[in-house]
């Protein structure tokens, strides 16, 4: 008669074998919900409220899908990093801003605690690099609300002049949409 598996070499097995599949389905772009596996020893299939309370923060739903939380607009924007036509609502914009300050808060934290800090410039490494990856996407999400508003894109560059013109472009993004369709598309909140 065979003797029984060991709860905890299952476990892990569980564990690993999850992993592995949660990163092939997140690099093929089908990533599965997060608490869908089991991450205890105890054998209990309950989701544990940790990961439910972070999946709920990140908008995923029970199915896996993104179901409008506050960071999918962050991803959103991501998405669609050199998309500059097209219009994008207050809500993209400020998601977007709110993440981005967020994750760069990190990054420089987590630059002090390793040591990558730039001692000239009184940046870290690890911040640097976010900020050349997110350059791309802040210009467009801003170029696409300006779009929302009725403006030309061209306005972005209004924001090289010293203070005025980050008072100028704060007053253009806090606007309301234009409602109706424009020339640089249909109104993203769907209303006419």
């Amino acid at each position: 008669m065979a003797e029984p598996p060991n709860p905890v070499k299952v476990e892990r097995f569980m564990l690993r074998s999850s992993i592995e599949r949660s990163f092939v389905g997140i690099m093929a772009g089908k990533a599965p919900p997060i608490w869908r596996y089991r991450f205890s020893i105890s054998g209990s299939s309950q989701p544990s409220r940790r990961l439910e309370s972070l999946a709920t923060a990140i908008g995923e739903s029970e199915f896996g899908h993104l179901r409008g939380g506050r960071m999918s607009w962050f991803f959103a924007a991501v998405k669609k990093y050199a998309v500059f036509k097209g219009r994008a609502r207050r809500k993209e914009f400020w998601y977007f801003t709110l993440f981005y300050i967020i994750f760069s808060l990190i990054a420089g934290i987590v630059d002090a605690l390793a040591g990558t800090q730039v001692p000239t410039m009184g940046i870290g490494l690890i911040s640097i690099i976010y900020a050349l990856a997110m350059l791309l996407p802040s210009v467009s999400v801003s170029v696409r609300r300006l779009h929302d508003t009725g403006r030309s894109g061209w306005w972005w560059w209004i924001n090289l002049l010293p203070f005025i013109g980050q008072i100028v472009l704060l007053v253009f993004v806090v606007l309301n949409s234009q409602p109706g369709d424009n020339r640089y598309g249909p109104n993203p909140k769907g209303v006419a």
